[in-house]
């Protein structure tokens, strides 16, 4: 079974891969902005992956934990991401 991080560089060369062919194809409307959008989304892919990598694969290292507000404004124990 492959890491999530192995995953998500896999995932990250397909996104640029896709993105290299659409801008190669002559008469492909809104190849540019095609380009650009699988482009960066294979750049987030490729830097969740160095740091899944980097954090021992642990896919809560990608989220920001946020405390829970009561009711009367305090902080809660619980946290969530947002």
């Amino acid at each position: 079974m492959k890491s999530k991080s192995n995953e998500l560089l896999d995932k990250s060369i397909s996104a640029m891969i896709a993105a290299i062919e659409v801008y190669n194809k002559p008469d492909f409307l809104y190849r540019g902005e095609t380009f650009s959008i699988l482009a960066i989304n294979s750049w987030e892919l490729l830097l969740k992956a160095k740091h899944l990598k980097d954090n021992h694969n642990k896919m809560r290292s990608l989220y920001v934990m946020e405390p829970v507000i009561n009711k009367d404004g305090s902080k809660s124990k619980k946290r969530r991401s947002n």
